[in-house]
């Protein structure tokens, strides 16, 4: 396996490379293009990618375990099944990436854009999603025990059976912006919401407007 454990390698031009399977914990890639790079598994831990080109970039199954990915391009990415816990994607840029069962517990995802995302069975425990774009993503079947969605934009995302028990629901649900429908069919500690001048029930679904 390939090992750049601790490189540096900055502004590196790695544009449809294939560098499944390798190594590069704490390594240095700041700006450095990534793009439709095929990275399967490849272990990213406590690496610094600021400002990283990631569009379109295969990372199924890859540990980025608090990895700093501030202000990245994910574009259409695809992160299915990730180990991003602790990791740092504050203000980076997901529209249309895959995320389907990663774990991004007590990650940071503040101010990110993850419009029409598909985070089915996401767990975001503890997450940090303060003014994050959800529009249009799916969110469901995961989980946001103790996560601050304060601010969140949550304009037609589906919410369908998301774990969501521990939220203070009364405290955050007034400073989300939903200006389309969020849907939280099944969804756990729906009874919290004392504000019934805020919802409707259709059925077993639960329209926030």
């Amino acid at each position: 396996k390939t090992d750049y454990s601790g490189a540096e390698l900055r502004e590196a031009e790695l544009s449809g490379s294939d560098l499944s399977d390798a190594r590069l914990q704490g390594a240095f890639l700041k700006d450095a293009n990534l793009s439709r790079a095929r990275l399967h598994r490849i272990q990213l831990k406590d690496a610094k990618l600021w400002g990283c080109n990631l569009k379109q970039a295969q990372l199924q199954d890859a540990n980025l375990n608090r990895a700093a990915l501030r202000w990245t391009q994910l574009d259409s990415a695809n992160l299915s099944r990730i180990n991003c816990n602790g990791a740092q994607f504050d203000n980076a840029v997901l529209p249309n990436s895959i995320l389907i069962d990663s774990d991004f517990r007590i990650a940071n995802l503040s101010g990110a854009t993850c419009t029409h995302c598909n985070f089915r069975g996401a767990d975001l425990f503890g997450a940090n999603l303060r003014n994050t774009n959800f529009t249009g993503a799916d969110l469901s079947a995961g989980g946001f025990i103790d996560a601050d969605l304060t601010g969140a934009i949550l304009q037609n995302t589906r919410l369908n059976n998301t774990c969501v028990n521990d939220l203070d629901w009364c405290d955050k649900v007034p400073n989300w912006k939903i200006d389309g429908a969020a849907y939280l069919r099944e969804t756990y500690a729906i009874e919290k919401l004392r504000d019934t001048t805020r919802i409707k029930f259709c059925t077993s679904c639960l329209y926030l407007k």
